[in-house]
């Protein structure tokens, strides 16, 4: 093994342990769904490599759905219908060209790219 190798192993076993010593509010939360906002806004940039008229995109997307609007304790969260997603990234111009050009068949194959983008 490489020494660089070894220092980078070393690295991320350190950084590990003190993840894990570290009190419960100071880990950030990962939110790795699908239907929320922000894979919505990862996608966005994906495609259009910016976050201009982002916005307007979320206003029209909970105006579409007002019940994925759910509450636990003080926090509201987006549950949204995966389907409305994919037909407002399909009716948008820019969007549907895209993802029409990079060969993308479902919203589940564009999460995967934008996550990885």
């Amino acid at each position: 093994m490489k020494k660089t190798d070894m220092q980078k192993e070393a690295n991320i076993i350190r950084s590990v342990e003190m993840y894990e010593k570290s009190p419960y509010y100071k880990k950030k939360y990962v939110n790795n769904r699908n239907n929320s906002f922000a894979e919505v806004k990862r996608i966005y940039v994906y495609l259009l490599g910016n976050t201009k008229g982002y916005s307007s995109f979320e206003k029209e997307l909970k105006e579409r759905q007002p019940d994925a609007k759910k509450y636990r304790e003080n926090n509201i969260e987006w549950h949204l219908d995966v389907e409305v997603i994919w037909e407002m990234l399909m009716a948008h111009a820019n969007m549907s060209r895209i993802i029409k050009a990079k060969r993308i068949n479902s919203f589940e194959e564009l999460c995967i790219r934008a996550y990885v983008y």
